[in-house]
């Protein structure tokens, strides 16, 4: 028999959604034995019922084939069955959660050309989870605050999940974009680009007719 915990790195939660192969030697290379399956009270994965033979010489290896969304990692183990009986053999594998970044593009709105200086805030719309349901960020929790340079602002690495940008102070010279966008980082799309322009500050002033309040064109 062989069990195998599947662990996050960092939370220690057992993780469900990864997939593994046992394979038996066949003295010339390996054959698939059978699949591992979840077992949803023990929280790990079981295979039971290898058998020693002649041919496989009680030489097995069990591998990783399918990370569970969101985590990433290489796992194989490899095992020789030479005590009588039955015998189980228990595992630890962990893997490490993916994380992904945000790219903060900032133009002008009559140009396109790039402006410095805007201060973007960054954060959660929602709780953040692991596979196994751990908080990881609470909802509306700030996890980032970034300011442009040259058009363009990188966020530090950030946990999957769906995010809030909103501009907090405006390049000088230019209005306050207030508007917030949401951005989904997942496992398919780990590197994010938004897009924001400002306009300028402009002044405009109107002339008009002290007695009844009328425009007056032409006045320089």
């Amino acid at each position: 028999n062989v069990i195998v915990e599947k662990l996050d790195s960092q939370t220690k939660e057992a993780l469900e959604g990864a997939a593994f192969t046992c394979y038996e030697w066949t003295g010339n290379g390996w054959l698939s034995a059978g699949s591992l399956k979840w077992d949803s009270e023990e929280k790990d994965y079981r295979l039971f019922g290898l058998k020693y033979s002649d041919k496989n010489q009680g030489k097995f290896k069990v591998q990783e084939v399918q990370n569970p969304s969101g985590y990433a990692g290489n796992w194989e183990e490899e095992f020789t069955l030479t005590e009588p009986g039955t015998v189980t053999r228990k595992y630890q594998a962990e893997n490490t959660r993916v994380k992904g970044r945000i790219t903060i593009s900032k133009t002008d709105a009559g140009t396109d050309q790039p402006i410095t200086g805007a201060v973007f805030q960054i954060k959660a719309k929602s709780d953040i989870c692991t596979a196994g349901g751990t908080v990881l960020v609470k909802g509306g929790t700030v996890v980032d605050t970034v300011t442009v340079k040259n058009g363009s602002a990188v966020s530090k690495e950030l946990e999957l999940g769906t995010y809030l940008i909103q501009e907090i102070q405006p390049a000088p010279g230019y209005l306050l974009n207030g508007k917030s966008q949401e951005v989904v980082l997942s496992s398919g799309n780990r590197e994010v680009s938004v897009k924001v322009q400002n306009t300028k500050n402009q002044m405009i002033i109107q002339k008009i007719s002290k007695g009844d309040g009328t425009v007056l064109p032409g006045v320089m």
